[in-house]
């Protein structure tokens, strides 16, 4: 699975809306971090969501939310998977996900 990482400001505001929406097609999805809440609006398609704790445990798990949704967050999460909604597998709370060889600024190592 390729992950594209949102770890500036800007680019956990904008998350899949624009060019990012190209995450989740195929095997992508979009990690958000530092993040505990998102939303949906002006969103065009549903997403598959996994809210993930610094241990890298999956706290919640949403499947096909809708778009303008604003679910409620999850304060044990440090950041959030994100992917176009599918039929295929997705994440369950309490599997654990490891981000193996991602490559990103010291700076912006928050999880």
């Amino acid at each position: 699975m390729r992950v594209r990482l949102a770890v500036t400001p800007f680019a956990r505001m904008r998350g899949m809306l624009g060019p990012a929406a190209r995450a989740g097609q195929a095997d992508e999805v979009l990690l958000i971090a530092p993040c505990r809440r998102i939303h949906t609006i002006g969103m065009r398609f549903a997403l598959d969501v996994a809210y993930i704790a610094a241990d890298g445990r999956v706290q919640r798990s949403l499947r096909g939310l809708a778009p303008g949704r604003l679910p409620r967050g999850c304060p044990s999460a440090v950041a959030v998977l994100e992917r176009r909604a599918c039929a295929g597998a997705w994440l369950l709370p309490g599997q654990f996900v490891e981000l193996v060889g991602i490559q990103e600024k010291p700076e912006e190592r928050k999880l």
